[in-house]
């Protein structure tokens, strides 16, 4: 009977060893690959999803790069021609002239040092007054219309009586070549 014990014991201890290399096998080497083999399909996944996003950044890139060519060009066909700032009575003598033209009664027509720190200069010009509404935007659209180097920096409506009209103050910048 010691025979058969001895083979029972055998066996166990053959499937036991045979568990345990199992077990072995399937902790060093198949539990990794299969970690690893999920880990590079989740990066796959990135991949792809990071291909697309650069493909739909360099499609809005191109397009943004038309638009600025589009810019480029309407800069280039659009000159500004920039007057000195010795010539500033004539701008404010063109500004009043044009207000008046606009309907608009100037109270006040201020003209302000000439700002360095930029190229160009610039020239604030600050003006009070009485008008309606839609006078005052025709007569800055004009400005700036008859002159690009003129800008406005700040406007300021208050509310019109009866005949529309109402006060209003404007600072307009003038851009100037130099001193």
């Amino acid at each position: 009977m010691m025979g058969r014990e001895s083979r029972w014991m055998t066996d166990v201890g053959g499937v036991v060893a045979c568990a345990v290399l199992i077990a072995a096998v399937y902790g060093l080497g198949v539990r990794p690959w299969l970690g690893a083999r999920a880990e590079h399909a989740m990066y796959q996944d990135q991949v792809a999803s990071l291909s697309g996003e650069v493909e739909e950044y360099e499609r809005v890139t191109k397009q943004l790069a038309l638009a600025l060519a589009t810019v480029d060009r309407h800069i280039e066909a659009e000159t500004v021609m920039m007057r000195d700032a010795s010539q500033l009575t004539d701008k404010l003598t063109e500004l009043g002239l044009l207000a008046e033209d606009h309907g608009l009664v100037i109270d006040a027509m201020n003209p302000g040092k000439a700002e360095e720190g930029g190229s160009p200069a610039r020239v604030p010009i600050s003006l009070r007054g009485v008008g309606r509404y839609l006078d005052v935007a025709r007569f800055l659209n004009e400005a700036r219309d008859a002159d690009r180097a003129v800008a406005v920096r700040a406007m300021q409506l208050s509310r019109g009586g009866e005949d529309g009209a109402g006060r209003f103050e404007l600072e307009i910048v003038w851009f100037v070549s130099g001193r």
